[in-house]
């Protein structure tokens, strides 16, 4: 028989208050720290909005959490990623994620953000909302809303067309308004 595994509260506690008040009370506020997204950076983590990462997920459990943005970084343990450049890197991701979750809400739990910190954020998603497989976009960063928007109307034509894409890169810097698209042999 299979055992269940229990999820990982989605909440935790961020900070904590205590303040006496005289002659008998005492009044404490408890700033509570709530999952926006799961990060695999080898182990799995819980990770706030604020780019925090604050509790380890056993891999078991992950499935309880298929609705949370999902974001992929390189192998860090949990002090490393309490550093403010990694924490810079998930907040980046973050911002991604919402701005995806915003122009293609199909994609909740469907995507993934792959976090970089030299070439900057790419991502995993489906193609025009099916589950063909996998599409990898190099969306770079800054002018997430720009590159999206012409990433959804590649994905309307690609889709219009019957063909199958396996890459879109919209990170080039010196051309920001360039996409550039491969397709699936036959496709």
């Amino acid at each position: 028989a299979s055992r269940s595994v229990a999820p990982v509260p989605l909440v935790a506690r961020r900070s904590a208050r205590v303040r006496r008040v005289l002659p008998t009370r005492v009044d404490i506020v408890v700033r509570e720290r709530v999952a926006v997204a799961v990060l695999d950076a080898g182990d799995s983590f819980l990770v706030d909005d604020e780019g925090n990462a604050f509790i380890k997920v056993p891999a078991k459990a992950l499935p309880a959490y298929a609705s949370l943005s999902h974001l992929v970084g390189p192998p860090r343990d949990f002090a490393e990623l309490l550093r403010e450049p990694e924490k810079r890197l998930l907040r980046e991701g973050l911002a991604l994620a919402r701005e995806v979750t915003r122009l293609f809400p199909r994609w909740l739990g469907k995507f993934k953000v792959l976090l970089h910190p030299v070439l900057g954020p790419r991502l995993l998603h489906p193609q025009a909302n099916s589950v063909l497989g996998l599409v990898e976009t190099r969306i770079g960063r800054g002018l997430w809303g720009e590159k999206l928007s012409r990433l959804k109307l590649l994905l309307e034509q690609a889709e219009a067309e019957r063909r199958r894409l396996e890459l879109v890169i919209l990170d080039n810097e010196r051309h920001p308004d360039r996409v550039t698209a491969r397709f699936a042999a036959g496709g």
